[in-house]
């Protein structure tokens, strides 16, 4: 149960405050980059590491996260990993060339990536599974919503006030969350700190070359026909050999960065196993709208969000009462509803042409989106239910990493399939750049309209807790 001292409403608003900075700064800097490329008289490949910086930092310092918990409690952590994204985002914003921009980047970074697992393992330890779903749907919020936003508010504010104050606007924001914190987070922390002991260095090494091989080689996947064999082969075996020497010390330390023994359970292992794929459908989808409204039918961005709003607004819509409502009838059952409908939803993006309108555009964005509010909220409420409380900040921990992985491979993937159809389409049957493109989409959509259907099998055992196999 949750601690009576503790206001309620005030640790939810403030945990979002933090999450949706932290969630906006994955995409505010996508419209902004050929302005820094001006500035700074940059290539694209350049400028890329504004954007993979953050992710790559973002990702690495999650798996600290229990660690670092263990070491200074809830409250102090997430206020210092507020204080430290707030210095990053104010270094970010003065920055006078590429280097100190990618360097204030992954400060930024740092203290970002913690903001999301730290506060989701805080709702999951103050309120207890009658309020959880409730909880962590609203909360939830700002994970969904802020990527969805941050192009949008990136351009206004790059257009109005320069690039620099997508970095600077962070400051008040952050400011008002750690006022916010030092009211309302300090009573959740009364607990002694325990369980001190040595960092994980070696699979936090091995765990950083693994992130940072596997992102690069997704970064650069879609010029891959430019690299050599000898280049591929090498990019692979890092990713392989990381990985292996990854596994090996985690599953041997006492006390590993990572728990991997989260995978003996079964209800995590399905919930993992949803995310994982969900988000590959969710970042893919997000790739592949933008190119079907802007290069098929030939819509200005502008037009492009606003057609893309609504689905945004059923997502914030429905997350609230999925979280309600999976408290109330268990997680599986809306999360299998939501499956169904986001299926039905790739279907229906996969058939979209020339002479699609905006209303059914906007039927189908709007069936995406409820369809998304169904699943986001259940699924990660499951995900905490699955573990103990001294679980919940590894399991908060890998599953916000799931989702950045997936949401990598799903871009990176989805990318390949449109654009070797593209390709094909043009070479075999002559057809023009535009109509190829539009194959491209199509069957692109029917990849993610599979993959949500292999998804439905884990669901149906993310409530349950059975062993799996025994990990050493």
């Amino acid at each position: 149960m949750i601690k009576e001292d503790v206001n309620k409403v005030g640790v939810v608003v403030t945990l979002m405050i933090g999450t949706l900075m932290a969630a906006l700064d994955m995409s505010v800097v996508n419209v902004s980059i050929p302005a820094m490329m001006e500035q700074f008289h940059s290539t694209v490949s350049q400028i890329e590491l504004v954007v993979s910086s953050y992710m790559i930092g973002f990702v690495i310092v999650m798996p600290m996260t229990d660690w670092l918990k263990n070491r200074l409690g809830y409250y102090k952590l997430y206020l210092y990993c507020l204080i430290v994204f707030i210095i990053g985002s104010l270094l970010c914003g003065i920055a006078w060339s590429l280097p100190i921009l990618v360097a204030a980047r992954i400060v930024q970074a740092f203290g970002g990536g913690a903001l999301t697992p730290v506060a989701m393992a805080i709702l999951a330890t103050l309120f207890d599974e009658k309020e959880r779903g409730k909880v962590l749907g609203l909360w939830g919020l700002g994970v969904v919503v802020g990527p969805a936003f941050g192009p949008t508010i990136g351009g206004m504010l790059t257009e109005k006030f320069g690039w620099p104050s997508i970095f600077l606007i962070n400051i008040p924001i952050g400011l008002t969350g750690i006022f916010l914190t030092q009211k309302y987070l300090r009573a959740t922390d009364k607990e002694k700190i325990r369980k001190i002991y040595p960092f994980d260095w070696s699979g936090f090494l091995s765990f950083t070359i693994l992130l940072v091989s596997f992102f690069s080689f997704i970064g650069s996947i879609h010029n891959i026909e430019k690299k050599s064999t000898l280049e591929i082969t090498l990019s692979l075996m890092t990713i392989f050999v990381s990985l292996g020497v990854f596994l090996k010390v985690e599953l041997t330390k006492l006390n590993p960065m990572i728990n991997l023994k989260l995978f003996n359970n079964l209800g995590f292992f399905s919930c993992i196993t949803v995310t994982f794929l969900r988000s590959i459908t969710l970042y893919g989808g997000m790739f592949l709208i933008p190119l079907y409204l802007q290069l098929v039918m030939n819509y200005s961005e502008t037009k492009s969000g606003i057609l893309m709003f609504p689905g945004t607004a059923f997502v914030a819509a429905f997350m609230p009462f999925a979280g309600k409502w999976a408290d109330r009838f268990g997680p599986t059952r809306i999360s299998v509803i939501g499956l169904i409908i986001l299926a039905l939803a790739m279907y229906l993006f996969s058939t979209m042409g020339f002479e699609s309108n905006e209303v059914s555009i906007l039927a189908r964005m709007s069936l995406r989106g409820i369809a998304l509010g169904l699943v986001v909220a259940p699924i990660t409420v499951a995900t905490m239910n699955a573990v103990s409380k001294d679980q919940f900040a590894s399991a908060s921990a890998f599953n916000s990493i799931i989702q950045q992985i997936g949401g990598a491979l799903g871009v990176a993937v989805l990318a390949i399939v449109q654009q070797h159809v593209k390709l094909s389409q043009i070479s075999l049957h002559a057809l023009s750049p535009i109509a190829a493109e539009l194959k491209g989409i199509s069957f692109s959509f029917r990849i993610a309209f599979v993959i949500i259907l292999v998804s439905l099998v884990p669901c149906f055992f993310i409530s349950k807790k059975e062993t799996l196999v025994r990990l050493r």
